[in-house]
């Protein structure tokens, strides 16, 4: 299983999770309009990024989702656990992944 293409918002206390989200979400929009197809975004809980504003308009996924999107997609992990970063590297496989980190899971190491 592969990822072509990568981007990482590490965990920093000057940058708010709000613009790691706005940068990773171009990023990932960008990737989705030269792999012509559209993308997912994995969440820890459904409902959780509600109040960012960057993160409307992607199908959005768990690891607790019943029906599972297709893989094979760029994919946005917002700041994901253990299991949910498994879960999206899952269903970027032969695409893209970007992460937006949190303080709770270190994703560097």
């Amino acid at each position: 299983m592969a990822i072509r293409h990568a981007a990482w918002a590490p965990e920093d206390a000057e940058q708010d999770f709000d613009e790691a989200a706005a940068l990773a979400a171009r990023w990932i929009w960008k990737r989705c309009s030269e792999e012509r197809t559209t993308a997912a975004l994995v969440l820890n809980a459904l409902g959780a990024a509600d109040s960012v504003p960057a993160l409307r308009g992607f199908e959005v996924t768990s690891p607790q989702t019943r029906t599972r999107p297709a893989s094979g997609r760029p994919v946005l992990a917002y700041v994901p656990t253990a299991e949910s970063l498994v879960y999206a590297e899952e269903l970027a496989r032969n695409s893209s992944l970007a992460v937006v980190e949190g303080f709770s899971f270190a994703v560097a190491g």
